[in-house]
C-alpha cells in the first residue's frame, strides 16, 4: 500500500519515524543499536519537510521522491512491527527471545534498509533545483563577503559562460563541489546552472568582489 504523499503526510511519516526511534530506545539492545539509524531517517525527514513544503516538483522527480517515500514508511512500519511483536511478549518469552537472538536477522535487514532509504532521500535532496539554488545563493554571499578569492568565476563574462567552454565549466564544477553541489546534482541541473550565473553576471553580482 503506498503512503500519502501531501505537506501532511510528510509530517506524519516523520512523527512516525519519532514513534518509532523511542519504542527503539526502550527497547532491548538489539533494537536499540538500530535507533540511531531511525535518529537519521527522521533528522532528514525533518530537514526535507522544512526545505522544501510549498516548492512544486517535476511530475519525474515527484514520481521518484514517492518511490522513496513508500520505502521509508515501508521499513518504518516494519519496524514498528518488530518492535510491538516483541514488547506484547511476557517476561519469560522476552527472556528467551534476548538470549536466542530472535529477531536478529530481521534487525540486520531493517538496518540495512534504513540506511538505503536515508541515503537516497539525502541524494534526492541535493540534486534538486531547489537545493542547487539555496547552495548558489550561499556562494554568491560568500563572494560578497570575499570569501573565495581567486575563484573562477571572478574571471568570466556573460559571453565567456557558454555551454561551449568545457574548460570553464569543469573548473566551476569542481569549485561547486566545495558549496555542496554533487557532480550528479551539477549535471541533473547544468542547464539551470549556467542560466543562474549568466544572470548573476548580468546583474553584475560578481563585479564588485573580482574588481577588489
Amino acid at each position: 500500500m503506498s503512503f500519502g504523499f501531501g505537506v501532511g503526510d510528510f509530517v506524519q511519516l516523520g512523527q512516525l519515524a519519532w514513534t518509532v526511534y523511542k519504542a527503539c530506545k526502550e527497547a532491548p539492545e538489539s533494537f536499540g543499536n538500530i535507533s540511531q539509524e531511525v535518529l537519521s531517517l527522521h533528522a532528514v525527514l525533518r530537514e526535507f519537510d522544512e526545505s522544501f513544503t510549498g516548492h512544486e516538483l517535476t511530475p519525474s522527480r515527484e514520481a521518484g521522491l514517492k518511490c522513496i517515500v513508500n520505502g521509508c514508511h515501508k521499513v518504518l512500519t516494519d519496524l514498528e512491527t518488530l518492535v510491538n511483536k516483541y514488547e506484547s511478549l511476557g517476561t519469560q518469552s522476552k527472556r528467551t527471545w534476548d538470549r536466542m537472538g530472535w529477531g536478529f536477522q530481521d534487525v540486520t535487514e531493517l538496518r540495512t534498509r534504513l540506511t538505503s532509504n536515508t541515503v537516497l532521500l539525502t541524494a534526492f535532496m541535493s540534486t534538486t533545483q531547489i537545493t542547487v539554488e539555496k547552495r548558489l545563493n550561499k556562494l554568491l554571499k560568500e563572494f560578497k563577503e570575499g570569501k573565495h578569492d581567486g575563484s573562477v568565476v571572478t574571471n568570466q563574462t556573460v559571453e565567456s559562460l557558454t555551454a561551449d567552454e568545457k574548460q570553464t565549466w569543469r573548473l566551476i564544477r569542481k569549485e561547486l563541489e566545495g558549496i555542496g553541489i554533487t557532480i550528479a546534482a551539477f549535471y541533473a541541473n547544468k542547464a539551470f546552472i549556467l542560466q543562474w550565473f549568466q544572470a548573476a553576471m548580468q546583474a553584475g553580482a560578481f563585479d564588485e568582489q573580482s574588481s577588489n
